[in-house]
């Protein structure tokens, strides 16, 4: 499963991290100079599953009460003994009816139900050389079943139902299932653990309106009574209980291919159209893992469905994905951004832990480390070095903040629950691991050492000494000295980093500073990049450091230098700080061979922030860096270069500066940085010159740009724009609302609660955290009527929506409204 990172709307709003994942979930950091205690896990012991049994088929067949949310199932399961005899038979059922249950075509009453688990005492002790099948008719009630769930995921009720009486505006009816981690046994009864794997059959009955998507082939399509039909699917290679899948819905079928293989996005009808736009770079996908990895996609199709209401983010359901509803987006959301890593990541997971499957939830790792470095991988691959070490980057931020709090290992065999290895650990900490380990061991060896892990584990259950050792036997080292202290040890590197002319040559000291009694100390190699004030000529080298103090010696004076730089590859999972002079900066900036690299240089360049000490007042040279940063490749120094105009008075902005600003307010390729320059352009005192690049930008196909250019224009109360209001009204994108929104608080509007409620009932997650505050500013300047129901509102919010920030936030925010009604 997965999370995946939050957008950001030019300066104008702040987003909150979004709220969906394969379950990954933010840090939540401390304040700021707030004791920090780090909490590790220090629960009991959990092995591996025991088996017992081995599951080998499933049959279902399945129908639905759906006025009752209830499925109406009968199971056929085959199984055999491990290895040991056995008389006794455990399934884990939860919260069914149980009608009736057969064993080996005789039904039979020698069981017990306890709500979770049927014990079934069989007839005669069977071992490893019979096979056995068992049949159970039953009903299952997941909205019976006890509240559960965590941060990660919402709900464990396995079973769900969207809308089943058709009773709410805008909202399909849908039935959708969620396994991961132990919720398959809410809607039929199994083995749940994921070191078993079947084949599978599924009879899934429903209305002739719906699509009905499952794992595998679809065999046939039956017309029956009360105008259902009854699909056939069947999935003949085994995988895991936890990946079985229904999802059915009145859907928009588009179908591409991949080498003949069918490749499929479901989409509701009115987003049909953009489908491709969104999921089509699957195909490219599947070919691109499937070359690197020597080892084609191993399914008979891929399907990618998207689902309303989903409890978490995307799912890796075995040949058929699915996925939240936020990635149902037209093609101006499409101008702004994409949905390539959230779908690249669940496309690799259909190898590792699909194909490959941890054979516990303690190596959790070995299933979403490998999907989180596949979209570092996808993204490189396609967008370039720099797209790819932003991506990076962005996971290393997301886990340095959980770590502040929280410090696991990897492979976590003392958790105190199962949902607390759905954690940035888990996810970016383990993506960057396997992304260092490709550094260190090279592309070629990498993906070879892949290739035979597959080869070797498919279709199995793995723990991590499988990987470590199908990378040594490629690489003929020993490496428990990389996999223990990365997989095995909490914490990650802290180096810091110190240099000096010593007899005419560099020194640099670089110190290991992390926790060595809870932690460990790193074998890192450093690639370490310099050039000197005479020679142009980049020097790369690449040094291993292993000790708590090492020193690295480069043959020319530190005087000599004008460009150094440490770890430039960025490869240490961890943190890297080295003090430099400003003029070692400046090179950095000048000569930086990546974004970040030259990001970090041009921040360190406009520090300190006060005016007084600033050189930036005096300097003539800082103002040609600026410049230099508003002209950049990367649109992140674009953007940090024009957000630095809005800290401080800049000399000889309007002939310097200006020309060039406007210019990207109305050309920039990167919809992103185009919108941030038009608000700044809207801050200035002279923002009427600009009327007509706004008037440019509203009909953009970049919702960041439209949106940035209706605030600018209704702040000038432009006529025309006014007029158009009614029309933008319709749009739902937070770029759009969030520019109306502000527009009407602005004006003291009277009339439109109505809209900004109804923006908060069909916004997603991600909309409401931002609306909620503008929502409540509304509200406070209406009547008092109209605040006992806004209050009402954000009432309901704090109790019913699935995320606790927003539950929350609006509790803070209806608090306010009843302060002033009091009042």
């Amino acid at each position: 499963m997965r999370f995946h990172q939050s957008r950001t709307l030019g300066f104008l709003l702040v987003l909150a991290s979004s709220f969906y994942s394969c379950k990954k979930q933010p840090a939540q950091s401390a304040d700021k100079g707030e004791q920090k205690t780090i909490q590790t896990s220090h629960g009991a012991y959990n092995p591996s599953p025991t088996q017992y049994w081995d599951l080998t088929h499933t049959k279902l067949e399945v129908s639905f009460d759906i006025p009752k949310q209830h499925l109406l199932g009968k199971a056929t399961l085959t199984l055999k003994p491990h290895f040991y005899p056995q008389q006794t038979l455990v399934l884990q059922a939860k919260g069914f009816d149980i009608h009736s249950i057969s064993v080996a075509g005789k039904p039979t009453t020698a069981y017990t139900y306890d709500s979770k688990n049927i014990t079934i005492t069989l007839n005669k002790v069977y071992t490893r050389m019979d096979s056995i099948e068992v049949y159970i008719d039953y009903t299952a009630k997941p909205n019976d079943l006890p509240k559960s769930g965590s941060a990660a995921i919402t709900e464990e009720k396995g079973l769900y139902f969207i809308d089943p009486l058709d009773t709410i505006p805008d909202k399909p009816t849908q039935i959708w299932t969620q396994g991961e981690t132990q919720s398959s046994s809410c809607w039929f009864p199994t083995l749940e653990a994921t070191n078993q794997r079947c084949t599978q059959e599924m009879y899934i009955t429903a209305d002739k309106k719906f699509q009905v998507i499952s794992n595998g082939e679809l065999v046939y399509k039956t017309e029956g009574p009360n105008n259902t039909l009854t699909w056939y699917w069947t999935m003949k290679k085994p995988h895991a209980p936890y990946l079985f899948m229904m999802a059915i819905g009145e859907y928009a079928k588009v179908t591409d291919t991949w080498k003949d293989m069918e490749v499929s996005y479901y989409v509701e009808p009115a987003y049909e159209k953009y489908a491709r736009n969104i999921f089509g770079e699957t195909p490219a996908m599947i070919e691109f893992f499937s070359t690197k990895l020597k080892y084609p996609y191993p399914w008979p199709k891929y399907s990618q469905v998207v689902i309303r209401d989903y409890v978490s983010g995307a799912m890796e359901n075995t040949s058929a994905s699915i996925f939240m509803e936020a990635l149902q987006v037209d093609d101006r959301y499409l101008a702004d951004d994409n949905w390539e890593s959230i779908i690249a990541h669940e496309l690799f997971h259909h190898w590792f832990g699909d194909l490959v499957t941890c054979e516990s939830w303690a190596n959790l790792p070995l299933n979403e480390s490998f999907a989180n470095v596949s979209e570092i991988l996808w993204i490189e691959h396609k967008h370039g070095y720099d797209a790819g070490l932003k991506h990076a980057q962005k996971d290393l931020e997301g886990y340095l903040s959980e770590s502040e709090t929280l410090q696991n290992p990897l492979i976590r065999y003392h958790y105190t629950d199962i949902e607390e290895m759905f954690d940035l650990h888990s996810y970016n900490k383990g993506g960057l691991t396997l992304n260092m380990l490709r550094n260190i061991v090279g592309e070629e060896a990498f993906y070879q050492s892949l290739h035979l892990y597959l080869t070797r584990n498919a279709y199995t259950a793995v723990e991590i000494d499988e990987l470590r050792m199908a990378f040594e036997d490629v690489t003929g080292e020993d490496l428990h000295w990389f996999f223990d202290p990365w997989f095995m040890k909490r914490g990650h590197a802290i180096l810091s980093v110190e240099h000096e002319t010593k007899n005419k040559k560099t020194q640099l000291l670089i110190t290991q500073l992390q926790d060595t009694l809870q932690g460990t100390l790193y074998r890192i190699p450093l690639q370490i990049d310099y050039r000197t004030k005479q020679d142009t000529t980049l020097h790369s080298g690449r040094y291993w450091i292993s000790k708590y103090k090492d020193t690295i010696i480069l043959p020319v004076s530190a005087e000599q230098l004008s460009y150094l730089v440490v770890d430039s590859k960025h490869i240490v999972v961890g943190t890297v700080t080295h003090n430099k002079s400003l003029e070692l900066m400046k090179g950095q900036f000048l000569y930086g061979t990546d974004y970040l690299l030259r990001q970090q240089a041009f921040e360190a360049l406009v520090k300190p922030e006060s005016a007084k000490d600033n050189p930036y007042l005096t300097n003539p040279e800082n103002l040609n860096y600026l410049s230099k940063a508003l002209n950049d490749a990367s649109p992140e120094i674009r953007m940090q270069a024009l957000i630095e105009f809005t800290k401080r008075p800049v000399p000889n902005f309007e002939t310097m500066f200006a020309p060039k600003i406007s210019a990207m307010a109305e050309n920039d390729v990167h919809g992103e940085t185009r919108s941030v320059a038009i608000y700044l352009l809207s801050s200035l005192d002279n923002n009427t010159d600009y009327l007509q690049i706004y008037k440019k930008g509203l009909d953009a196909p970049s919702y960041q740009v439209a949106g940035a250019s209706l605030k600018a224009l209704l702040l000038l109360n432009d006529a025309a724009t006014i007029e158009r209001a009614p029309e933008f009204e319709s749009f739902n994108n937070l770029n759009i609302v969030a520019a109306l929104a502000a527009y009407y608080i602005q004006i003291n509007d009277q009339t439109h609660y109505q809209w900004f409620e109804n923006k908060l009932k069909q916004g997603s997650d991600q909309d409401v955290y931002n609306l909620l505050g503008l929502f409540t500013k509304y509200v406070l300047q209406l009547s008092n009527e109209d605040k006992v129901r806004g209050s009402n509102l954000l009432k309901k919010i704090s109790t019913e929506n699935q995320q606790e920030v927003i539950r929350q936030n609006a509790k803070t925010y209806y608090q306010y409204i009843d302060k002033s009604l009091k009042n």
